[in-house]
């Protein structure tokens, strides 16, 4: 870890008899800063209990809003696996993970109360090496995922008016004004549905700080499963981490790539007066700082995001390849997958119906194979079929090519024959047009019974059924050209 920006904090001061004591190591240069005094309000969220209060703080707690406080769940085996693992680090930083999320997470109820505390149902952690292409990828996977939320960038909330006002202060930003700024940030409706965030974390304290908002997450779940009006907004958590990775080498070319394009481009604004004048990063020019830089992600931010790997769904990418290979590669791997992100119990309603791709399975060959049995089996038959086609389908078809869809009736009695219906479908697909069918009846009158002298029940109305074959044809349309 690199030498801290300012003196380590061995305590924080409180209340009479109550104080935080261990040094908040492993918090990074960027992010040592001064913790806050903690208020009794904020030791009840953080441990559930108060303790060492003033006669003051005694008469609050006994308020009915102070003992609304719901005990969090024990934690399973995987979670005691996850806290032992992390204990054993030299540098004990779950320690310093569970007091700062605790802190961010007291002032942000603050804010926003208990049941204003809505996080997306989706969050995907994205973190990439040096010349990954990131934030070419970050959008692919928005898209792949169904988000439509811009990206979350830690960088940009790191320049917001709050950050700004502790740097002026001469302060600096800490692990706990980055995360409660990230906290604050997700709160917001836009992000409902899924976020990706981009840059967190750096830290393997921010790290830690993932799981335990996964947890307060479920826990919140848990709170409010009985409340018929609000428990719809507490949804089952899915996280992801998601890995741009490429090695040293090419992390190092591409940076330096990415300077020499820079500066082609900066040379055309120069020749055409056309745009702006770009800024090379530093570490793009020197092939020195590209490797320093590469060097930070792998033993601090890479190592930060392993931390996590086992309890989340976690996406390592070789992002080596072509732009298109990598897309690809996301492609596959944030296909939907029902049996993951559905309930226990949603899913075992569902999955006896069968999905698209088990449907469109072996189409195409078994389709051959019934038109090979039709010419064997049927060929009278098919060739009316096929004549029924160019009689009444064809010049339609012509008639509609620049719209590439087409409506056709038909009551043509060959149709009756299921055989004949397969045939024409069958055809039609393997020619390249995309058909449904609907089947309409209609009642025709024929005859009427004749009246009756003195029955005034009526007349008795004969009808017979007329069926008509609704056939909705789409294919591919050509591409007109215009000039605007």
């Amino acid at each position: 870890m690199p030498a801290l920006a300012a003196p380590l904090v061995e305590a924080v001061a409180v209340a009479p008899a109550w104080t935080l004591t261990g040094p908040l190591g492993g918090l990074g240069a960027a992010y040592a800063a001064p913790m806050a005094t903690v208020s009794a309000m904020d030791r009840l969220t953080m441990t559930g209990k108060l303790v060492g209060l003033t006669d003051g703080e005694r008469k609050l707690a006994d308020e009915p809003e102070a003992q609304e406080a719901d005990s969090e769940p024990e934690l399973d085996a995987k979670d005691v696996a996850f806290h032992e693992e992390t204990l054993t680090h030299k540098d004990s930083s779950f320690h310093d993970a569970q007091m700062i999320f605790d802190l961010a997470w007291a002032a942000v109820e603050r804010i926003y109360g208990r049941d204003g505390c809505v996080f997306p149902k989706e969050l995907l952690f994205l973190g990439g090496a040096p010349g990954s292409g990131k934030g070419t990828m970050s959008g692919y996977i928005r898209k792949m995922r169904d988000i439509s939320a811009p990206a979350v960038e830690v960088s940009s909330l790191l320049q917001g008016e709050r950050m700004q006002k502790i740097k002026d202060e001469g302060g600096l930003v800490g692990d706990q004004d980055v995360l409660q700024a990230l906290l604050e940030e997700l709160l917001k409706p836009q992000y409902s549905a899924g976020v990706v965030i981009d840059g967190f974390p750096r830290t393997r304290v921010q790290a830690q700080c993932i799981k335990l908002l996964f947890d307060k997450m479920r826990w919140l779940r848990q709170v409010y499963a009985d409340d018929v009006v609000l428990r719809h907004r507490f949804r089952r958590p899915i996280f992801r981490i998601v890995v741009l990775y490429v090695d040293e080498e090419s992390s190092v070319m591409r940076q330096l790539q990415r300077a020499k394009r820079l500066e082609a481009e900066n040379n055309k604004v120069i020749d055409t007066g056309l745009g702006k004048i770009k800024k090379a990063r530093a570490t793009d020019v020197s092939e020195d700082l590209a490797r320093q830089r590469y060097r930070v992600f792998k033993e601090e931010v890479y190592d930060a995001l392993k931390l996590v790997k086992d309890n989340f769904f976690f996406h390592f990418l070789d992002a080596s390849g072509s732009p298109e290979e990598v897309k690809d590669l996301i492609f596959h791997e944030f296909t939907y997958q029902s049996s993951l992100e559905l309930g226990d119990e949603t899913f075992e309603r569902i999955r006896l119906v069968p999905e698209a791709k088990q449907v469109v399975a072996q189409a195409r060959q078994n389709m051959v194979q019934r038109l090979s049995a039709y010419v064997t089996d049927h060929p009278e038959l098919f060739d009316q079929v096929v004549e029924m086609i160019l009689m009444e389908f064809v010049h339609i078809l012509r008639r509609q090519a620049l719209a590439g869809r087409a409506i056709i009736r038909s009551n043509n009695p060959i149709l009756s024959s299921k055989i004949a219906l397969n045939m024409l479908l069958d055809i039609l697909s393997e020619r390249g047009f995309y058909v449904t069918l609907e089947v309409q009846q209609e009642n025709v009158p024929t005859r009427v019974e004749p009246a009756v002298p003195g029955d005034f029940s009526g007349q008795a109305i004969h009808c017979e059924v007329n069926r008509v074959w609704k056939f909705e044809v789409s294919f591919k349309r050509p591409n007109i050209r215009r000039g605007d």
